[in-house]
């Protein structure tokens, strides 16, 4: 699946962890949530379903507001401000 992105010693772990959520957690709450939700919804469908979840999750997080803001925002190279829209 892909979830395994590093390994540290066990005296990082914790150190670690939390710079992955706070990584994660700067990004479009939104998108996340959407992000979530499709990866547990597309474990248990054949690989074509999960597909089509995917592209209709990202259709969706493409509408919001959020992604507006933010694609802007990087194309600036300004700060991203996602509020949850």
């Amino acid at each position: 699946m892909g979830l395994l992105n590093r390994v540290v010693e066990p005296s990082a772990l914790m150190k670690e962890t939390e710079a992955l959520v706070q990584e994660i957690l700067d990004q479009a709450p939104l998108a996340v949530k959407m992000t979530w939700d499709a990866m547990h919804r597309g474990l248990d469908l054949p690989l074509d379903e999960s597909a089509r979840l995917g592209a209709d999750y990202f259709g969706r997080c493409r509408s919001t507001e959020d992604f507006r803001k933010g694609t802007t925002a990087f194309i600036k190279k300004k700060k991203r401000r996602f509020m949850g829209r």
